[in-house]
């Protein structure tokens, strides 16, 4: 929203962003269109505005995200994809700022598989920074909007290749997460892509300035944020 410079009317009146997040949900469309053959389905995303270059970039863009944030479930299009597919679009509208945010920088290394400990977590399942079949994968992202987590759920997979046949996600796991405090007054979200754009704030606690909060990681792709205002 604030990339492309959208909505700026209602910002600058102090809209609340749910709403505004709303508003756009109402300009985004997918339509899924069926293979005559058995293949795989096409999608078509398509957003509304009053200004052509903007819409074609927002549609550019979120066409790029909803592929590549996806590009790992190669599963066949079925009855109820499209539904499927607009919640991922309202995910993606929701928490597109924090995924793409120009000054993000990758901490996966450094703080999550790092040694300073800046960036802990406890779970049954296995963690890693890597796709691997069978385990939770996690990336971290810094930014001037806070702390971004994706756990990408491979948990019920046997090939974590982005171009295989994945197996329907029905394991879920819940990651108890430790991270440095980054403001004053902490708030953390999660969502995740099959529940669209109703995210959760989830309960934290901080203690010697570090904040401890547990992330349920649902379905394939969850993300949680801690942020920074």
């Amino acid at each position: 929203i604030e990339e492309f410079d959208l909505y700026e009317e209602e910002r600058v009146r102090g809209t609340d962003r749910q709403q505004i997040i709303e508003t756009m949900r109402k300009h985004v469309e997918v339509r899924v269109a069926g293979s005559e053959h058995g293949g795989t389905a096409a999608f078509r995303i398509g957003f509304t505005g009053a200004a052509p270059r903007t819409v074609m970039q927002v549609t550019e863009r979120l066409a790029a995200l909803l592929m590549q944030e996806h590009r790992d479930d190669r599963r066949l299009v079925a009855e109820g994809t499209c539904d499927l597919l607009a919640r991922i679009s309202d995910f993606i509208v929701c928490m597109g700022d924090l995924l793409h945010a120009p000054d993000r920088v990758d901490i996966t290394e450094t703080w999550a598989f790092g040694i300073n400990g800046e960036l802990t977590f406890a779970c049954e399942a296995v963690i890693t920074p890597s796709a691997e079949a069978g385990a939770i994968w996690l990336r971290a992202f810094h930014s001037s909007e806070g702390i971004t987590l994706h756990f990408i759920n491979l948990l019920d997979q046997v090939d974590a290749t982005w171009d295989s046949a994945k197996q329907p996600v029905a394991s879920r796991a819940d990651v108890r997460v430790r991270v440095q405090a980054i403001a004053r007054e902490q708030v953390v979200v999660t969502g995740h892509a099959e529940a669209g754009a109703n995210l959760e704030v989830l309960p934290h606690e901080v203690v010697d300035g570090m904040v401890t909060f547990t992330v349920p990681v649902v379905g394939a792709w969850t993300v949680a944020h801690l942020s920074a205002r």
